[in-house]
């Protein structure tokens, strides 16, 4: 292993039968550093994180945390913490029982449990019944599960999803307060503007292909001159990688006398 990276992807490839999800790749985390993973919806990013985390089997290939396969982790959670799917938790559960069970399982005493609630904003809804919360609560108890073992790497997969500005604010201070304490953050996200504000460097895929890695200057200036915005710059980067059309000539115009669509007629 080497010292420099917490998160090593060598030659992964995963199968679910005869669709290839993951193709061949290579890429490295590096410790201390905010890491971007981007890509279009069904590049494989989210099957590549369940790899990581053994949730899925690699068809061939393996990745390494600090130098070990998840399953040969002593103590997985202290060494990794993820929120992979906001949703895996039972709704008739407050979010303080389900965290308390995750924390006795892992060793982790009830004043952790207050701690990660403190620090995502629950502690006022501990005990309501985690059904009845928002998207963006769900969010919020997955990450203070992830925080639960106090992990040296986090691996979040799309964390501000539901959450409002100051929530997305705050995971962005996560993430940033993570590595500046020489932990490792491995992020998910489709919201180019938070990327470029948070991350240090990025990995991109498409079509389940490695399409570019390097530090955030480094991918602007393969996306052109290096003074495009991220979004910019990815856009080139994966307009091979996506099916949506963007000749949109072909929508009618707006009837001047009717102020209504101008819809054909059908045949």
């Amino acid at each position: 292993m080497s010292m420099d990276y917490s998160i090593e992807v060598k030659n992964l490839t995963k199968k679910f039968g005869d669709k290839l999800a993951v193709d061949n790749i290579s890429f490295n985390v590096p410790k201390g550093k905010v890491t971007g993973f981007l890509g279009p919806n069904g590049a494989g990013k989210t099957t590549t994180m369940r790899c990581m985390l053994g949730l899925d089997n690699a068809t061939s290939g393996e990745i390494l945390l600090n130098g070990k396969k998840y399953i040969n982790l002593q103590n997985p959670m202290h060494v990794v913490g993820a929120m992979i799917d906001a949703t895996a938790f039972h709704k008739s559960r407050s979010a303080y029982n389900h965290l308390k069970f995750i924390a006795d399982s892992i060793g982790e005493p009830k004043s952790r449990v207050d701690e990660v609630l403190e620090m995502t904003g629950l502690t006022s809804v501990a005990k309501k019944n985690a059904g009845k919360y928002s998207l963006g609560m769900g969010q919020r108890i997955g990450i203070a599960a992830a925080l639960l073992g106090k992990p040296e790497i986090l691996i979040l997969d799309e964390p501000v999803n539901g959450l409002d500005p100051e929530g997305v604010k705050w995971v962005r201070d996560l993430c940033k307060g993570f590595a500046k304490s020489g932990r490792t953050v491995f992020i998910s996200s489709h919201l180019m503007s938070e990327m470029e504000q948070t991350v240090d460097g990025l990995v991109i895929l498409g079509r389940g292909k490695v399409l570019a890695t390097g530090s955030l200057d480094d991918i602007k200036r393969l996306g052109g001159d290096g003074n495009e915005s991220l979004e910019d710059a990815y856009m080139k980067l994966t307009e091979s990688s996506v099916e949506y059309k963007t000749d949109f000539s072909a929508i009618p115009s707006l009837d001047s006398t009717s102020d209504s669509l101008a819809l054909p007629k059908l045949q």
